[in-house]
């Protein structure tokens, strides 16, 4: 699978989440990200806006799963603050994800 294929179904999550939502950045990382993609494959992304800031991390998921709702391929997605990928380590997943990642937003 192409990364030309996550335009429609990232735009359409994007359009879904809460206007309250202050998108930064959407970054694709995973399979999509390293051209592995199947068709079986769900698009991961982290969204980074500081309107995260005062959630807990089941509240960002909460928001996050309800606008991936019915999207095909799925959206997989993680909520983070700039100032977390920020600190990020690049060992960890979202630090790979800043350095390597797509910004699709």
């Amino acid at each position: 699978m192409d990364i030309t294929n996550v335009r429609k179904p990232l735009t359409t999550f994007i359009q879904q989440l809460p206007e309250a939502i202050q998108v930064d950045k959407v970054i694709i990382f995973g399979s999509y990200m390293h051209g592995t993609a199947t068709k079986d494959s769900d698009i991961d992304v982290i969204v980074v806006s500081d309107t995260f800031i005062d959630m807990d991390s089941d509240d960002r998921l909460n928001i996050l799963y309800d606008a991936a709702d019915h999207i095909e391929p799925p959206v997989h997605a993680w909520g983070l603050t700039n100032e977390e990928l920020k600190k990020a380590s690049r060992l960890t997943t979202w630090g790979d994800a800043r350095l390597r990642g797509i910004r699709f937003v």
